[in-house]
């Protein structure tokens, strides 16, 4: 930029010498006619600079004005070492003055940036020069991302509570604009200038994560991206078991396994160690999480369970209370009693001379639900006791049933008629249900393990499937049935090519004429065509007839009665032929052009009773779907001791939005 003003003052200099030339030119205009040898003088050349941007070719212009006669002047350049670049020189005359002009043409690269550029006008005696600094443009480029707590290039570790600054800064010209960005936000920003601090003062472990640094000017733009780790001490410890009743305590069957899952949120990781009685049970070093797992829970499992972090700057801990749960039957006597445990009035197991009797189920079930009576008996009496296993398990054993069924998946109604349809399930505890037709809720119970659908006026539009779904905190279980709404014939229409309105057909004689009879019902109706009241074809149990007239004559005209019958009701249409009468000179051009159509006719009626076909034939296919079965997920035992006892059912395998697969087809 100095370089640049300095050449600017040179060319104001330059201009004024140039007019007190003129003048003193034009006073000896008179005098001399012929310009003068020269020997001496003090003019510079002129450099006019442009704009160097690295790496594209520009450029650059020296000229000198001379009025002196004899030997030319030479013009040269002094440019960097390894500047690549080509010159060109021109000579142009004005009046007696003659003007040199010498182009350089260079690509110049970041590197020359600050060097000089030199043009130099020679005479064989004497020379004079013009010195130009290059000042070269160039995108952003180097970006550098520095500060004290840099682990490496682009990691930055910080203890929680320090400050930190980092500095971003780059090489270009002219300076860039720079921006501070953290989850795609800008945190600052600064204008024309190569150097942008980010400044927290207080770090927190929210501020973890990565930061960019953009720096943009007209050329071009770069970014880097550096991340922060926040050091501090463990926190946030927590326990996890599916056996968990609440955050502080765990209850286990005697016999079941387990496993407590202890984590912690720390930089760097925490070493973690569990302790039961002051004794260490297992520990693991830079973990966030360690597992305590007890494959075999007894009665001296009982206790608490404290759960250690620790690390370079603090530590945290937690515990978490064991309970096992026991069903023990024991009795004061003596002599010692005989003990006897009875479920369903069967002996489930015995001890003779003890006091003592304990019930051990390995594996519950829902079956095991019901009264557990414990008798103990010596040679002076007899006493009881009874207490009361309730198991959890999943929905099981969906069921919908209908006075209107025809089988477990399929309901068939006549129009008008109410139906009423109940979805049951066996669960504990008891279920959510919920009826659905075509994804869309009709009604719902909640705690309820009943749920009826009631349609108080059936009508065609409530043909289709039904959804019964049963859910509770276990799991859920769904079901489907089918309902068929039975009807009389209705929208009954008659189709034809050539015809006028929905009652009048047109027809040529001796052309062909077919026309479709065609009516919507459940079940299917039974279709007659009659003529003067007389039968001309009939179909049972199809929903369509069709009248083929392969030749048509006058004694053709008249009307047609179609009439479709069901066990439901009936119904009838008619329609009038009109046969017109043509030349017998038309006769050779009708009946081909007649037979044509009638091939194209045919094959297109073909066609749509086809697919119509088709569409029907779907329609009226009900799907038989077997009885779904339902089978119990793992669920882990509820509370025991009491005389209410809740256990779960770990054969019960269903999950959440699974039903049966359907077993055969209607």
């Amino acid at each position: 930029m100095v370089g640049e003003r300095k050449q600017e003052k040179d060319v104001k200099r330059e201009k004024v010498r140039g007019a007190q030339d003129k003048g003193r030119k034009t006073e000896r205009k008179g005098q001399k006619s012929k310009r003068t040898e020269c020997a001496d003088f003090t003019d510079k050349p002129r450099i006019f600079p442009a704009e160097v941007i690295a790496g594209k070719p520009v450029d650059i212009s020296c000229t000198f004005d001379t009025t002196c006669n004899g030997t030319a002047p030479v013009l040269t350049w002094d440019t960097p070492t390894d500047v690549s670049g080509s010159i060109s020189n021109t000579v142009t005359q004005h009046g007696v003055t003659l003007t040199y002009t010498s182009v350089l043409t260079l690509t110049a690269s970041l590197k020359h940036h600050g060097q000089t550029l030199t043009c130099r006008v020679r005479y064989p005696s004497v020379s004079s020069e013009r010195t130009l600094i290059l000042t070269v443009q160039y995108a952003p480029q180097d970006l550098s991302m520095t500060s004290l707590d840099m682990i490496n290039a682009s990691l930055i570790n910080i203890i929680e509570g320090n400050s930190t600054v980092i500095i971003c800064s780059v090489k270009s010209f002219p300076a860039s604009n720079l921006t501070w960005r953290h989850l795609n936000v800008p945190m600052n920003r600064t204008s024309s200038n190569n150097e942008l601090w980010l400044v927290i003062p207080h770090v927190t472990s929210r501020d973890t994560g990565d930061y960019e640094c953009v720096a943009e000017n007209e050329h071009g733009a770069v970014e880097g991206s550096i991340t922060i780790t926040v050091e501090h001490a463990p926190r946030n410890l927590s326990m996890t078991s599916l056996d968990m009743i609440n955050a502080s305590w765990i209850n286990i069957i005697e016999g079941n396994s387990t496993v407590i899952i202890c984590s912690v949120e720390s930089f760097p990781v925490s070493n973690l160690t569990w302790r039961h009685l002051n004794v260490t049970m297992n520990r693991t070093r830079s973990n966030n999480e360690l597992w305590l797992v007890i494959p075999h829970v007894t009665s001296r499992d009982t206790g608490d369970y404290e759960c250690v972090a620790e690390n370079e700057h603090g530590a945290v801990e937690g515990s978490i209370t064991i309970t096992v749960e026991l069903i023990i039957c024991c009795v004061e006597s003596f002599p010692a009693s005989n003990l006897t445990w009875r479920h369903l009035n069967v002996s489930m197991n015995r001890t003779c001379s003890s006091n003592e009797l304990w019930l051990v189920i390995p594996h519950v079930t829902s079956r095991d639900t019901g009264d557990y009576v414990c008798v103990a008996e010596n040679e002076h009496g007899a006493v009881e006791g009874s207490i009361t296993i309730i198991v959890e398990h999943t929905p099981q054993n969906l069921s919908m049933t209908s006075i209107d069924m025809i089988n477990a998946s399929w309901i068939n109604i006549i129009e008008g008629n109410p139906t009423v349809i109940i979805c049951s399930v066996k669960s504990f505890p008891v279920s959510n249900l919920m009826w659905q037709h075509l994804n869309v809720p009709m009604n719902r119970t909640s705690s309820n393990n009943e749920l009826w659908l009631v349609i108080p006026h059936v009508t065609s539009r409530d043909t289709g499937d039904y959804e019964c779904v049963a859910e509770n905190e276990h799991g859920a279980v769904e079901g489907s049935i089918t309902i068929t709404v039975e009807h009389a014939p209705r929208n009954l229409s008659m189709t034809f090519l050539d015809m006028i309105n929905s009652s009048s057909v047109n027809i040529i004689e001796g052309n062909s004429a077919v026309i479709i009879c065609s009516v919507a019902s459940f079940p299917a109706s039974n279709l007659t065509w009659r003529h003067l009241n007389v039968t001309m074809n009939r179909t049972s149990s199809n929903n369509e007839l069709w009248l083929v007239i392969p030749h048509v004559t006058s004694s053709d005209t008249g009307d047609y009665e179609c009439a479709a019958e069901n066990d439901h009701g009936a119904v009838e249409w008619s329609i009038t032929i009109t046969v017109e009468c043509r030349d017998s000179s038309e006769w050779t051009a009708g009946l081909l052009t007649a037979g044509i159509m009638l091939n194209l006719f045919v094959a297109g009626i073909l066609t749509f009773v086809y697919v119509r076909k088709s569409k029907t034939a779907t329609e009226e296919r009900v799907a038989e779907i077997s009885d779904i079965e339902l089978s119990p997920s793992p669920l882990t035992v509820k509370h025991q001791g009491k005389q209410n006892m809740l256990l779960t059912d770990p054969r019960n395998t269903t999950r959440e939005g699974e039903t049966s697969a359907p077993q055969g087809s209607l």
